[in-house]
């Protein structure tokens, strides 16, 4: 199997969804996958920010096994986007990336519904 994965993360790592929300209940699967983590924050009650899970889906098939992507409610984790400099409004959707290492990445500033800018992003 490539690199150091063994048949149980090699597995997990193919099994994962091309697009998920993010929740307490499978955010221990992501953590242990490795991966650098796209996060869009959206409402999803808002016609509007649904319909850029479509540049998002367009991304995630080029980064597929390199990126995990995943959408995260912006009502629940308004703490967390605030603690990531992604306030830029209540519920507004925003994107930033998580690592593993921890390490904290600018926040995307870019068009959320260009897959051309979010890919350049991952990049």
């Amino acid at each position: 199997f490539p690199g150091d994965l063994s048949l149980q993360d090699w597995v997990q790592t193919k099994s994962v969804a091309l697009v998920d929300e993010l929740t307490p209940t499978n955010f221990p699967l992501y953590e242990r996958l490795r991966l650098p983590m796209l996060i869009l924050f959206l409402n999803p009650d808002r016609k509007r920010d649904t319909l850029l899970k479509n540049a998002f889906k367009r991304s995630a098939q080029d980064f597929y096994g390199r990126i995990s992507f995943v959408t995260a409610d912006s009502r629940k984790y308004e703490e967390k986007m605030f603690s990531l400099g992604l306030f830029d409004g209540k519920h507004q959707p925003a994107m930033t990336v998580s690592v593993p290492s921890g390490k904290i990445f600018v926040p995307f500033s870019g068009d959320l519904k260009s897959h051309e800018q979010i890919s350049k992003y991952c990049g």
